[in-house]
């Protein structure tokens, strides 16, 4: 009986160190997180964005930002110290934030790029005469468009 109490208390106070030695493993798997840190860095870069009496283009808004953390994180149904407990655990791996931020940029540049062609298809066509006609003065005082009939000044 002694023996197994104690084997029983070897093992109890084991324990304890071997789990202070291991890492807290417990993060969002890098798609999860992907999505969360997308949304808050579009949530920045509005912030920064959106002006009011307070505050001007190019300086965030905390307090909004405060709320959109809020919203981002209830939407994604994680609490702010998961997210914090996240966050280190991939600091703590770089490699890992690496291929995060990776992933981010290309997303990032994915979307800009879609803008940009929606943009320039809907954008009005100018009419290729007026797109590529120069105006040249000549030495006797007249002003003689590239194509057309000269004009006198």
């Amino acid at each position: 009986m002694t023996k197994y109490l104690s084997s029983l208390l070897f093992i109890a106070l084991l324990c304890p160190v071997f789990s202070c030695n291991k890492e807290n493993d417990e993060h969002l798997p890098p798609v999860r997180m992907e999505q969360v840190m997308f949304d808050i860095s579009i949530a920045e870069s509005y912030s920064t964005k959106s002006r009011d009496n307070t505050n001007f283009g190019g300086v965030k808004n905390m307090d909004s930002l405060a709320e959109y953390y809020k919203d981002i994180l209830a939407h994604h149904k994680i609490t702010p110290d998961q997210f914090r407990q996240s966050l280190t655990w991939y600091k703590n791996h770089p490699d890992d934030m690496d291929s995060l931020y990776t992933h981010l940029t290309l997303r990032a540049d994915q979307i800009n790029a879609e803008e940009s062609r929606k943009k320039k298809a809907a954008a009005p066509a100018v009419p290729p005469a007026v797109q590529t006609q120069t105006i040249a003065p000549s030495p006797s005082g007249t002003i003689k468009p590239q194509s057309g009939p000269a004009v006198k000044i």
